[in-house]
C-alpha cells in the first residue's frame, strides 16, 4: 500500500505510515472546522515504491481511484 499524502494543519501525513486512522480521527475532533487535504502521489514515489517491490519477487497489483476523480491514476501509469 502506497498512503495518499493528507495535508493537516500544516503537516502532510501518510496514511496509516505516520498516523493511524484512530489518531487522524482524533485531530479532526480537536481542531473543530479545520478540514484536511490530499495531493497525488507522484510518479517517483510510484516509481520508488515498484522497484523496491520488484526487487524483492513480488508481483503488484495496482488498484487505483478512477481517472476522472484523481490523478493517482495518471501518477501510477
Amino acid at each position: 500500500m502506497i498512503p495518499t499524502p493528507v495535508h493537516f494543519l500544516g503537516r502532510v501525513y501518510g496514511d496509516r505510515e505516520d498516523v493511524s486512522p484512530r489518531e487522524f480521527y482524533k485531530l479532526l475532533d480537536e481542531n473543530g472546522e479545520a478540514l484536511p487535504t490530499t495531493s497525488r502521489i507522484t510518479p517517483g514515489e510510484f516509481n520508488t515504491r515498484f522497484r523496491n517491490y520488484l526487487e524483492q519477487d513480488y508481483d503488484i497489483l495496482s488498484i487505483n481511484f478512477s481517472s476522472e476523480l484523481s490523478g493517482i491514476f495518471e501518477s501510477a501509469v
